[in-house]
């Protein structure tokens, strides 16, 4: 499948590691922009091996590593060294977006802050994404989706059932939310540009992301002064359970819903009930008929329940795992879960954003630290007798056929 054209021509140079800002890129790169990842030749990107998954067959399958670095090109360049810095200015001057994950101090050290990438290309769009934001005691502090997001950004403490033990986040939970943000933001920017000819800084913070995702609570909490956990759900806001021990969430946030719910189980004797008269919506139903609810989807199975009220205008669902997800009519009717180019039986999930309805296309799967680096130094003017030097010095490093490890590294 060929990737969305939206954003052609537009070229990425990413300079990052782990989750976080890599899966905003792959978002771009899903979109139809060229993203160049910068790797270093010895010290490849940790997220390398870090989340894996072994296949039947006993494959070992570097899953996050595919999915935050599918449709990219990778460019094993040691920026440390004079040369190898002067590589990335041939490159930033071709580029719209340079976006890093790396701290100010290693920015500094690299000599890749904003101000000296615009020195090279004025138009540069610099995005930054990280713990803790700009500004603030803490803004050089390393940061990670289960601190910054889920510790300190309040995300744990308000999924955890008060009394109970602390809720644990599942992988890159934050990370895949943060990308989000960083895509959107440069597309602003990339529009911003095109508008004013300008380039700008784009900045996004898992702190950030989580205060986003917690507008309700905190303001909420900000009216009233305190948070209050919620207690382990056993009735009102509690899912239903079916028979078969399948849970089952039936938000009646509109008045039609409950003398729907109520028709589809066989209970319209219960529609002249005062409280279902006067019902007009909500998260909960009227507590007498709650419990009459739950007896009488107590007494179906999932599947049936399914029959039940297949057609009728309600707003409910099972409550699936994530294998059942991968295989939900609604997922493959819209493409959301796409094959991995080239990997037979593997698959990464699309980005969420669709353009005149259809799916984005993956381009092809994470490249191999440093798979692309003669291709692109050709690309960018350099002769081959300069290439070969770079490589003799160790700058930059192309590894040869069966030079990889199972996680795309370069075997040392």
């Amino acid at each position: 499948m060929e990737p969305s054209q939206a954003m052609s021509g537009v070229r990425v140079v990413e300079l990052t590691t782990f989750g976080f800002v890599p899966s905003g890129v792959a978002l771009l790169a899903d979109w139809g922009a060229d993203v160049i990842k910068l790797e270093h030749p010895r010290v490849p990107d940790p997220m390398r091996g870090l989340v894996t998954a072994q296949a039947p067959d006993g494959s070992v399958v570097d899953t996050l590593m595919d999915h935050f670095n599918r449709g990219k090109r990778n460019l094993a360049v040691d920026l440390g060294s004079d040369e190898g810095r002067s590589v990335l200015d041939v490159l930033i001057r071709e580029a719209d977006v340079f976006i890093t994950s790396f701290l100010k101090p290693a920015q500094r050290k690299l000599r890749v802050t904003a101000d000296d990438l615009r020195s090279v290309n004025p138009r540069l769009i610099y995005a930054h994404g990280h713990g803790y934001g700009p500004r603030g005691a803490d803004a050089d502090q390393p940061g990670f989706d289960s601190i910054s997001y889920w510790a300190r950004g309040g995300v744990g403490h308000a999924l955890t059932f008060e009394g109970g033990p602390p809720a644990q986040q599942r992988a890159a939970f934050g990370d895949v939310m943060g990308g989000l943000s960083v895509a959107t933001g440069v597309a602003a920017a990339l529009y911003r540009r095109s508008v004013t000819g300008e380039g700008c800084t784009v900045d996004v913070s898992l702190l950030s992301v989580a205060c986003w995702q917690l507008a309700p609570d905190i303001l909420r909490s900000s009216i009233t002064g305190s948070f209050t956990q919620s207690p382990a759900p056993t009735s009102g806001r509690a899912p239903y359970r079916t028979a078969d021990g399948r849970f089952v969430t039936i938000p009646l946030l509109l008045p039609h819903y409950l003398p729907n719910l109520l028709q589809g189980l066989d209970r319209a004797d219960l529609l002249e009930q005062p409280s279902v008269a006067a019902f007009r919506g909500g998260v909960d139903a009227p507590a007498e008929i709650d419990t009459l609810l739950r007896e009488a989807i107590g007494a179906l199975t999932a599947a049936e329940l399914r029959v039940r009220l297949r057609g009728r205008e309600i707003a409910w669902s099972v409550m699936q795992s994530p294998d059942e997800v991968l295989e939900d009519p609604q997922v493959v009717a819209n493409e959301y879960v796409v094959p991995l180019p080239s990997q037979d039986g593997r698959y990464v999930v699309a980005g969420p954003v669709q353009f005149d309805q259809r799916p984005p296309g993956i381009a092809s799967g994470a490249p191999r630290q440093g798979e692309h680096t003669g291709a692109i130094l050709r690309e960018l003017g350099f002769e081959e007798d300069a290439i070969q030097r770079l490589l003799e010095q160790g700058v930059v490093r192309q590894g040869a056929e069966g030079g990889w490890d199972d996680h795309g590294r370069l075997r040392s």
